[in-house]
C-alpha cells in the first residue's frame, strides 16, 4: 500500500485506544502505530492490529 495522510476528528480516549468519528470510512485500511514516521507517498506492508498493538501504546495515541 501506499501511505497517505489526512486529517481525522477524535472522539473518546480509552484504554483500549481513540474513537474516530469522522476522516475514515468503513472498510479502509489505516496505520494505527508509527503514523508520526509515514509521508505521503511513502510504500507501507499493512498489518494487523493485534501485531502494530504490541509495538505500541494508548499513551502514544494521545495527542
Amino acid at each position: 500500500g501506499v501511505a497517505n495522510p489526512r486529517a481525522v476528528t477524535s472522539g473518546l480516549y480509552t484504554e483500549q485506544g481513540v474513537e474516530i468519528t469522522s476522516g475514515v470510512t468503513s472498510g479502509e485500511i489505516i496505520a494505527i502505530a508509527g503514523v508520526h514516521t509515514l509521508v505521503k507517498g511513502q510504500q507501507v506492508t499493512p498489518q494487523l492490529a493485534s501485531s502494530a498493538l504490541a509495538h505500541s501504546s494508548t499513551e502514544s495515541m494521545r495527542p
